[in-house]
């Protein structure tokens, strides 16, 4: 058992092809290393290794510009934090997973769905992990969309049962604070459901990005409310407090 002065590691597992994910979890990563003790470790579950080099150049390019914006438009402005460069986040692997005492995990919603390549990883790691050594882990899922209509709630859900699958405990992270259902965000109190500006059409990482003015215009659709990176800092808070609270009540 951990001793209750080591450091507490609170996985962010995700999976992003345009950005508006990998925009999210900088604020999610944020809220986690804002509580004493508790440190955020990214890592992404990635389809990179079978996409065509056009693609994976466009998407760094992308990714880069996001990492600038989210500073130079204020969205990312909590004290002493630094954005998080997306060529620094590891592809996940089971050392990943042994190392954290909870996790979150999620991605954009597809066709009312979390993106196959997230369920893809669970589904590969029921063949290969072995049983029980993710027991007792909390856990709680987490997605982008682009409208209240793309089923982000639902895709959710069907994460627990996934989670749950693998003895993890699913923490609704909503139930913990009344904030996190006020306002204007989609989130509820059963999981972080952050809605984009626009969803981005994937077509565009075909064409020539080179030109300054596309690549802001495709980077301002990435950005969150004011409202959904507020929550998705204090959701980040509160499974860094919950990870924290459990491990000094298992050490008691």
């Amino acid at each position: 058992m951990p001793s209750p002065d080591a450091p507490i590691t609170v996985g962010v597992l995700f999976y992003c092809r345009t950005g508006c994910t990998f925009r999210l979890v900088q604020h999610l990563c944020a809220g986690i290393n804002a509580i004493p003790g508790v440190r955020a470790l990214p890592a992404l579950v990635s389809d990179s290794r079978r996409l065509k080099e056009e693609y994976l150049a466009h998407q760094d390019a992308i990714m880069a510009a996001i990492e600038r914006d989210l500073v130079a438009s204020g969205e990312f402005a909590y004290p002493g934090a630094e954005v998080i460069p997306w060529k620094s986040i590891p592809l996940v692997d089971l050392n990943f997973l042994s190392q954290v005492d909870a996790l979150l995990v999620g991605g954009p919603v597809y066709a009312g769905s979390l993106a196959a390549p997230v369920h893809g990883f669970w589904d590969l790691l029921a063949h290969s992990n072995p049983r029980g050594a993710l027991a007792g882990k909390l856990a709680a899922p987490f997605a982008t969309v682009s409208s209240a209509l793309d089923g982000g709630e639902s895709a959710c859900l069907d994460l627990f049962s996934v989670l749950s699958s693998f003895g993890m405990t699913v923490v609704t992270l909503g139930y913990l604070d009344p904030a996190m259902s006020s306002g204007s965000t989609l989130s509820t109190v059963s999981a972080l459901v952050a809605q984009v500006g626009q969803r981005v059409d994937q077509r565009v990482f075909f064409r020539d990005l080179s030109v300054s003015w596309q690549l802001d215009e495709f980077t301002q659709r990435t950005r969150l409310s004011a409202e959904d990176a507020r929550v998705a800092f204090k959701t980040g808070q509160l499974m860094a407090g919950t990870a924290k609270l459990s491990r000094l009540g298992a050490s008691a």
